[in-house]
């Protein structure tokens, strides 16, 4: 009997243990890769749709083939889910090959069981497609989840304080839109790598939940979560790239800072949180706008070495430019000032402190390239009188900087170009002892 099944077709021989004559057919596919069998369903289109000696018959063959997720691992600690009901349910057979591979350091869920293969201990049996799992491995790692995929409209139950949750939708979206029908109710929420929101100051450093990711959430009564899928695209922006001066470490706390006051701080300053006990650096970031949020990172469980702050541990605040820091007055609005593991603290600074350089330095020219208007910052040791020119790539002067004796100590002076045309300009600036020449492009 001939199948006929475009683009390709398909012989079914009549033999001792073969097919007998009027026996119903049954379609399997074999997928190499999943090394598994699937039922095919055959719309007969024209034939009969029996074994018959001789016969010929054309159909359409539908394979119900199973939703593939491939989720991405980073070297050390990662928060993953998947938005597929595996076919192979236990944690062990989804990260087996990993495992396999000796590769997988720890696996735990968001109630604290974990699999510790080091130590052939497994405390994980089926994995939990709607919860957040931490993961840590030794090198970028990924596996694949094979089974059915979960509806995008599950509720997922959440408790009172802390969730680790599964992300169930398909594709980007902006968080206070996925999150939109529990906004309100939503004390701060977090990814693997610490990034958070907090949606009552209106602070969004998590700016979109990704497929493949799992998300922390803590709210402050028990309710159903259901993403909210928006437009279905038009709503969709970068995560912004994480500082990589500190890597996760598989728990870490939240400070978001609501304003700095004094000495107008400016976008690309360096954040600094030290501990007190022997200044290591436990935290870091770059001043944007107020508020902004800082990551503070807690020692790995998974090393030996003290590589951030541990519990009970208390910290502090300064703000840093290329050669200078400040130290920072912080008053503590929610929280506290010593480190907790997923620990959330709301503080208020003001620059209390501000070091003399040792030498005429210039600090830096924001914004440069800039619109008309930028601001050069500059340390002077000692009462000094400063000077300056501004000239064009044709060597003519287009702006002086008046001869001004400073005071010692930290000085701006606003430079304005309006009417010059775009262009690049160099700026001399110096004093009796020493002169800087630096480029300004004007971006009109």
């Amino acid at each position: 009997h001939r199948w006929l099944m475009p683009p390709g077709e398909l012989f079914a021989y009549q033999a001792e243990d073969g097919f007998q004559q009027g026996e119903q057919f049954r379609f399997v596919v074999w997928v190499p890769d999943d090394d598994m069998e699937y039922e095919g369903e055959a719309e007969v289109i024209e034939g009969p749709g029996i074994f018959r000696v001789g016969g010929e018959t054309s159909i359409i063959l539908t394979i119900g083939l199973p939703e593939r997720q491939v989720v991405d691992l980073i070297e050390r600690w990662n928060l993953v889910s998947i938005y597929i009901d595996p076919f192979e349910p236990m944690v062990a057979d989804v990260l087996g090959d990993i495992n396999d591979r000796g590769n997988l350091v720890i696996a735990k869920d968001g109630i604290g069981r974990f699999w510790w293969p080091a130590q052939n201990f497994n405390g994980l049996g089926e994995w939990n497609s709607l919860g957040g799992y931490q993961i840590n491995v030794t090198v970028d790692e990924s596996f694949t989840a094979i089974g059915d995929r979960i509806p995008t409209d599950t509720p997922i139950h959440l408790n009172l304080g802390w969730n680790a949750i599964s992300y169930l939708l398909g594709e980007e979206i902006e968080s206070r839109i996925a999150f939109s029908e529990i906004l309100d109710r939503i004390q701060i929420a977090k990814d693997g790598t610490g990034l958070f929101l907090v949606p009552e100051f209106g602070f969004f450093g998590l700016r979109t939940l990704i497929p493949g990711q799992g998300y922390k959430v803590k709210v402050t009564e028990a309710l159903d979560l259901v993403y909210n899928p928006g437009d279905g695209g038009m709503n969709r922006i970068g995560t912004p790239a994480l500082d990589g001066k500190l890597q996760p470490t598989g728990s870490d706390m939240s400070l978001l800072i609501t304003e700095i006051n004094g000495a107008n701080p400016e976008p690309g300053l360096e954040i600094l949180v030290n501990s007190n006990d022997d200044g290591r650096l436990i935290g870091h970031g770059y001043y944007t706008s107020d508020p902004c949020g800082i990551i503070i990172r807690g020692d790995d469980p998974a090393t030996v070495e003290i590589e951030g702050a541990v519990e009970g541990e208390e910290w502090s605040v300064s703000l840093k430019s290329k050669v200078r820091e400040h130290q920072l007055k912080t008053k503590v609005l929610y929280g506290d000032d010593n480190y907790s593991s997923d620990g959330f603290s709301v503080i208020r600074s003001e620059i209390v402190s501000v070091t003399t350089p040792q030498e005429f330095v210039i600090d830096r020219i924001y914004p440069n390239p800039f619109n008309n208007r930028t601001t050069l910052h500059f340390g002077l040791p000692e009462k000094t009188r400063l000077s300056g020119v501004i000239i064009n790539l044709k060597g003519q002067t287009v702006a002086q900087i008046e001869a001004t004796d400073y005071s010692a100590g930290w000085h701006k002076i606003t430079i304005n170009a309006e009417g010059w045309p775009s262009g690049i300009y160099m700026m001399n600036v110096s004093t009796p002892r020493r002169s800087y020449a630096r480029k300004l492009v004007l971006i009109q």
